[in-house]
């Protein structure tokens, strides 16, 4: 009875997995790499709050084995209580995993006790302790492998799968993968197809003999079986960023090694290496801070898991926080260099003021030649006063040109758009010339005929380009005081969006909405939208938006 309803409950939870499982990778892709980052930095920002999920999962786990009876039901939790251990903490799984063998032993049930050294053998393997994992494989032949192949040949498999990956020598390291070759190719005689183990290994098989695509239909295949953002999801992620990798497709890699990184922080799960290559690729690609953000967790990450410490775990920590310290000197030596120079600087204008206050006590200590130079420094400083007042005379000169300058460039839009209006008028008066069959007329209109909408366009071509050209900090300034969701991003750095024309135009002194819209050609309930959007979108005192517009 029990055994007929976990079938049924498999079932019904099998169904929903199936539906979701549609949306995978081919949906996942519209996501840019930014926003993919921008969610792995928020799931290591708040990793501790996923570990506690899983720490909760594990407690009701443990009150549900304290009260149960049933061998089956005891066995059950058993091995729900490893797998939650498995890839989040190596000693707890072992524990776990000896203490299931050693239950199923006393209940006599020798084929779950060997099941579950095969996936202590595995888990073994996970910590780099590879002599234990051979002693229990040893162990696991010694009671008999029947009905449990396919566990036994992937635990062999693995062992000299990661003796080929470690080994130095090129004699052991063919023999290691041909013994691993053998044993996977046992495994895929006992496994069912549409199981892990077959995908794995099926996988495995067309990326060592260069079936490329054929492993991205693989990864297809085994994305439908399971539920997305999972930790298997993480692994068909990661498998497909290493096809997409070989294929030299790093762009689409990187999507789905970031999207491998992200389940494996949010489902807690410590064994992961997807955020450690990320790591090691954004070093690469100069994005030092976040390299070493995630290089901490991926250690953070493996030293709560346990085991052995990989080599990268160490060699990486310290070489991307040795890049992050090279940053962190070459700004403290900009500013030392700084500080050196504006130090040299005082202290020459300081002999300047020794030497002077020296040379005034001289003057003073003479008679007749004193009054002669007190005369002749009082008719230098009367012509410093002179040029300081001419000085003054021209920076309010430049500031009215500036304001002159300011004032044309609005001057000249507003013609410009009066043109357009008086194009578009004359192509009605065109129309009407031209039914009422008076062609004289209509040739002497057609010698002054323009397209406005052209005119409009070369109009804001020559608008966008005179405008950056002397606020060239424009855009980036504008975008600096709205909500980072609502910054303008351009195609082409020369052309101004008509949101910005909009601001633009304010910012030269036109404040006037239908003034705005007449010389855009909008409706004044558009200029109305604009203002009003990025208004409400603002950063700090909305109120104020528009003036700190004016100031820019």
């Amino acid at each position: 009875m029990n055994a007929i309803i976990r079938i049924v409950l498999t079932f019904l939870l099998w169904l929903p997995m199936c539906a979701i499982a549609q949306n995978t990778p081919s949906r996942v892709s519209d996501e840019s790499l930014e926003s993919l980052l921008q969610r792995l930095d928020n799931a290591v920002e708040h990793c501790e709050q996923y570990r506690k999920v899983r720490e909760e999962r594990i407690s009701a786990l443990m009150s549900a084995l304290g009260t149960a009876k049933i061998w089956a039901e005891r066995n059950t939790i058993i091995s729900r209580l490893c797998d939650e251990y498995r890839t989040y903490n190596n000693d707890s799984a072992i524990v776990w995993l000896q203490r299931g063998i050693d239950a199923a032993t006393a209940a006599g049930d020798m084929r779950s006790a060997n099941r579950n050294r095969c996936r202590l053998a595995r888990q073994y393997i996970k910590a780099g302790y590879y002599a234990e994992c051979q002693m229990i494989i040893d162990s696991v032949k010694q009671y008999g492998i029947e009905g449990i192949e396919a566990d036994y040949y992937d635990a062999c498999g693995a062992l000299y799968g990661q003796l080929e990956f470690y080994t130095h020598n090129d004699r052991d390291k063919k023999r290691f993968k041909a013994i691993a070759l053998q044993m996977n190719d046992k495994v895929m005689e006992y496994v069912a197809p549409h199981e892990q183990q077959y995908f794995s290994l099926l996988l495995r098989q067309q990326a060592e003999v260069g079936q490329l695509k054929k492993a991205l239909a693989t990864c297809d295949a085994w994305a439908k079986t399971i539920k997305p953002w999972t930790h298997e999801f993480a692994v068909v992620c990661f498998n497909r960023f290493n096809t997409l990798d070989e294929m030299g497709r790093q762009n689409e890699a990187m999507q789905y090694l970031l999207m491998a990184a992200i389940c494996d922080v949010e489902t807690a799960t410590y064994d992961g290496i997807a955020i450690y290559n990320t790591s090691r690729i954004l070093k690469e690609q100069g994005d030092v801070k976040r390299a070493q953000t995630y290089i901490k967790y991926a250690y953070m990450s493996q030293t709560r898991f346990g085991g052995k410490i990989r080599d990268w775990a160490i060699h990486d920590l310290e070489d991307i926080n040795a890049r992050y310290l090279d940053q962190i000197n070459d700004k403290q030596r900009i500013v030392t260099v700084s500080l050196a120079v504006i130090g040299g600087m005082f202290f020459v204008l300081l002999l300047l003021f020794i030497y002077t206050f020296m040379q005034h006590r001289k003057v003073k200590a003479r008679n007749a030649k004193i009054r002669s130079i007190n005369r002749q420094l009082t008719d230098t400083n009367d012509k410093l006063v002179r040029l300081y007042d001419q000085n003054r005379a021209i920076n309010r000169s430049l500031s009215e040109a500036n304001l002159i300058k300011e004032g044309y460039i609005g001057t000249f839009f507003g013609l410009c758009s009066t043109y357009i209006d008086q194009a578009d008028k004359t192509i009605k008066k065109i129309g009407k010339l031209f039914r009422s069959k008076n062609y004289k007329e209509l040739e002497q209109v057609m010698q002054m005929l323009s397209m406005s909408e052209d005119a409009r366009d070369g109009l804001f071509g020559h608008f966008d380009r005179i405008f950056l050209s002397i606020f060239p900090n424009f855009i980036s300034g504008f975008n600096a005081l709205v909500l980072p969701e609502s910054r303008i991003q351009l195609k082409d750095d020369t052309k101004l969006s008509m949101a910005l024309r909009v601001f633009a135009l304010i910012r030269l002194g036109v404040d006037n909405s239908q003034q705005i819209a007449t010389f855009l050609g909008l409706a004044n309930s558009t200029v109305y939208n604009y203002r009003t959007k990025y208004r409400n979108e603002a950063l700090g005192d909305r109120t104020t938006f528009e003036e700190r517009v004016k100031e820019l």
